[in-house]
């Protein structure tokens, strides 16, 4: 994907999963991508070592101070963001909203959703400024379809 060469990602939910995945996929691709996740898996530091374009923070996404720490961070080492994708999120082993406490409600929709809003908060301005930019926020099936758990992890997506 040409297209990708030299753009700017800011991504979260890298160290597993499918933001793990979408982080090979840009890296390759010639993107340079500045990667968040609460922890830092043994994957993401084998893509840091083979990928130079990589630059990889351990992040509470669910923390605004936490996030605005690391776009200062962005924004002192780069002036454009091209793409924010919003890929952090958690699941819920499909519990039951009366099996689901509040403080897990909570912190399932501090990471999937609130985050979201959070880190657009800091990169819109820089895309606006540039007037241009792509911010894409990943849903999930369970956003559309519930099934029989889940209440928590179904009304973040």
């Amino acid at each position: 994907y040409p297209e990708f060469e030299g753009k700017v990602v800011v991504m979260t939910g890298v160290s597993s999963g499918i933001g793990l995945e979408q982080t090979k996929a840009f890296l390759q691709a010639g993107a340079i991508v500045y990667g968040a996740d609460i922890k830092e898996s043994v994957e993401i530091k084998e893509v840091e070592q083979k990928f130079p374009t990589l630059s990889f923070q351990q992040v509470d996404i669910r923390k605004k101070k936490d996030i605005h720490m690391w776009t200062e961070k962005i924004k002192k080492e780069l002036s454009t963001v091209d793409i924010l994708l919003n890929t952090a999120g958690i699941l819920d082993n499909y519990a039951p909203t009366l099996d689901t406490s509040e403080e897990q409600w909570d912190n399932i929709f501090n990471t999937n959703l609130k985050s979201m809003f959070l880190l657009t908060n800091e990169i819109l301005p820089i895309m606006l400024k540039q007037k241009h930019g792509v911010i894409v926020n990943m849903a999930s099936i369970a956003g559309l379809v519930a099934g029989g758990g889940g209440a928590a992890y179904t009304a973040a997506k």
